[in-house]
């Protein structure tokens, strides 16, 4: 469709198509950089501040696309300032679009919502370099619009002196340590003027315990921009005259505590005096407790000394108390032992005495009883004695009733009788000797 075309289809049903179209028709015009549709959109009374679904203004979107002619056309058809369009132009670098927009009426120090209330000074400095990653401008082009940019902003009257509260109170400079690309950012904003100013307390920052200059705060590894140019922002700062400072806000200082305030400095040695003196205290106390540990160590070693004479002496006495017991044990049992040998040797006699007396009391009874079986032997000799002697003499009056015989006598005569009477003797004494041949002898006594 050309633009002739398009102009005279808008003029002829304008309510149709500004207000039925499912995207505002201004941001599509600019969109596709179709300018004579810009103008013929705003001649048919389009909205131009009517924002798309992304709360992007037509005039945002013009400085998105660096359009300068829709951007002129819109801002003379009386768009809103404060829509986010500096802000673009800010984040983009563009110079012309910033000095457009601040001589149309836009605050440079507008906290716009939609970039978390940053004003443009601060969105420049923080999201400018992750712009210009995606440009193919040269290094030194990327400096050089940076710098105008800032340039633009500050002279347009961007407050470089205060801090953002929703970012932490960063100043705009902490925003440029932050960017993607910090040296570059930090230089450019420093050679727009702002050296002279890098050591006052809005660049300080703190994280509610400690704070920190723009060099303390990048040595602490506090900056969220590369770590690899770490070493060469601080020499940049430092070219720039930056002081190190750093200190506790509240409570015991870090030992590399450096350029504090003075009440911070007069607290810190206040502190330092404190405890030097708590120090000194301590040591006093210290070197007393050593003293009493050593006299205590002292008195304890000669109780220890004392406590081992003692033991030893009760040892000693124990020893010699045992040698005692032993010996009298020794001869306790020696003379349990001797006792016991004397009652066995008297057991032994006992039982010896014992066995004699049974011996001669048996010897006694066996010749009692021998005795008795001779008694009762004698007896019966004694009865065949008799008995022989009866005989004997039966035989002898035998022997003289026969010799009385007349005729015996004549044959016999005396001599006959004798030896009758001494035969019958013998013979008698022969039948004793053949009954009790041992016992004659007792017999004839």
């Amino acid at each position: 469709m050309s633009a002739t075309v398009e102009h005279s289809w808008l003029t002829r049903n304008p309510i149709a198509s500004l207000h039925n179209h499912p995207e505002p028709l201004l941001h599509l015009a600019i969109e596709n950089g179709r300018h004579s549709i810009v103008q013929a959109l705003l001649k048919a009374g389009a909205d131009v501040d009517l924002a798309d679904e992304t709360d992007v203004s037509p005039l945002s979107l013009a400085t998105q696309k660096n359009d300068i002619a829709s951007m002129e056309a819109l801002l003379a058809a009386k768009a809103l300032s404060n829509d986010g369009s500096l802000h673009d132009a800010a984040r983009m670098v563009n110079a012309d679009a910033i000095k457009l927009l601040l001589d149309n009426g836009h605050d440079p120090n507008f906290p716009c919502p939609r970039f978390e209330g940053r004003p443009p000074l601060f969105e420049l400095c923080f999201q400018a370099p992750a712009y210009l990653l995606k440009t193919q401008w040269t290094t030194q082009q990327k400096e050089n619009l940076v710098k105008k940019a800032i340039e633009t902003l500050i002279k347009g009257g961007a407050l470089t002196k205060d801090r953002l509260p929703q970012a932490g109170n960063r100043s705009v400079l902490m925003h440029a340590l932050h960017s993607a690309n910090p040296h570059m950012i930090t230089r450019a904003f420093l050679e727009c003027g702002q050296f002279k100013y890098i050591n006052r307390d809005f660049n300080l920052f703190m994280d509610g315990e400690y704070t920190y200059s723009p060099t303390k705060y990048v040595e602490k590894g506090k900056c969220r921009g590369h770590n690899s140019q770490s070493q060469s922002l601080i020499k940049l700062l430092k070219g720039f005259k930056a002081e190190d400072r750093y200190w506790k806000i509240d409570g015991l200082q870090p030992p590399d505590m450096i350029n504090p305030p003075e009440h911070i400095a007069k607290a810190e040695e206040a502190r330092k005096d404190a405890e030097r003196r708590k120090r000194e205290e301590e040591e006093e106390i210290r070197r007393e407790i050593e003293k009493q540990q050593r006299e205590l160590a002292a008195a304890r070693r000669k109780l220890a000394l004392e406590q081992e004479a003692e033991q030893a002496k009760l040892d000693r006495e124990n020893r010699a108390f045992q040698l005692r017991q032993a010996h009298e044990a020794k001869l306790h049992a020696a003379a349990i032992a001797k006792e016991n040998d004397r009652l066995r040797i008297q057991e032994a006699r006992s039982a010896h005495a014992l066995k004699q007396a049974a011996s001669m009391s048996q010897l006694r009874n066996d010749e009692d009883e021998a005795r008795h079986r001779r008694s009762l032997k004698l007896i019966g000799e004694k009865k065949m004695l008799a008995q022989s002697q009866e005989a004997l003499y039966f035989a002898y009056n035998k022997g003289m009733e026969d010799a009385a015989v007349p005729g015996g006598r004549r044959a016999l005569g005396p001599s006959s009788t004798r030896s009758n009477l001494d035969l019958a003797g013998r013979a008698a004494r022969l039948r004793i000797e053949g009954a009790f041949p041992n016992r004659i002898e007792e017999i004839d006594e």
